[in-house]
């Protein structure tokens, strides 16, 4: 069950209270999407996950805390125009100043996941064009923090997984499938080498669109060890 209440915060800019209305605590019943969109119940609390102060616009997870350069950034012009974007729902654009934001002050995984929520909020108003905007920044900003050998998961081939998924959904195949299999040349054999054998058969169909992980696992057949050979079959391990 999802528990949300509403809270008095204090915003760490310009120093005036707001209610906020906080998630206290959810679950999730279910295997995620490829890009790790959690199930429901955790699903529909995005709302919970960024909140902004409506008298100066700041957007944060926690606005009571000043992230650097937030007090300079907020004022700007591009904050600005960001916050006024009507083409986007509200929730998207309050990410989106969150990541423009976090990106600011250097947290590149911060900016990168942001990035990403909006583009699960505009999933969720059927705006293609501007979900993909999203993942394709999201993906930048992923790829951007490991270089710094900055990951946004622990477990092998999780990052691969996630990242490609978002290059695959904004349509950027190549780099997906080049992503792909690195990692599928690096994991042992289990259920995340059948999760990326299903995302790159994805990515040879040139498909964008939402999958999820059941759907992967429920689909997989055992292929001749493609991966280990360099390079997918002809059947990318799935039917």
């Amino acid at each position: 069950m999802t528990v949300t209440a509403p809270e008095k915060h204090t915003c760490a800019l310009c120093g005036k209270k707001s209610p906020q209305e906080v998630i206290y605590s959810t679950n999730t019943f279910g295997r995620p999407d490829l890009d790790l969109r959690p199930s429901e119940m955790m699903r529909s609390t995005m709302s919970t996950w960024v909140l902004r102060c409506p008298h100066c616009g700041y957007c944060a997870p926690s606005i009571e805390e000043a992230v650097e350069g937030a007090a300079q950034l907020v004022k700007g012009d591009r904050y600005r125009k960001l916050r006024n974007k009507r083409s986007y729902p509200i929730l998207a654009r309050d990410f989106l100043c969150w990541s423009l934001l976090a990106e600011n002050a250097g947290k590149d995984l911060d900016a990168a996941w942001a990035a990403l929520y909006a583009a699960w909020v505009l999933d969720d108003h059927e705006n293609a064009r501007g979900a993909a905007e999203c993942r394709g920044r999201a993906a930048d900003l992923f790829l951007q923090a490991r270089k710094k050998r900055r990951n946004p998961c622990r477990r092998t081939g999780e990052s691969e997984l996630l990242i490609t998924d978002v290059l695959r959904r904004c349509g950027r195949f190549d780099e997906a499938r080049e992503l792909c299999e690195k990692a599928l040349l690096r994991v042992p054999a289990g259920m995340m080498e059948k999760v990326l054998l299903f995302e790159w058969k994805l990515i040879r169909n040139r498909d964008t669109e939402r999958h999820t992980v059941d759907e992967a696992l429920s689909c997989w057949r055992k292929p001749p060890s493609p991966a280990r050979e360099g390079t997918p079959g002809d059947d990318g391990g799935v039917s």
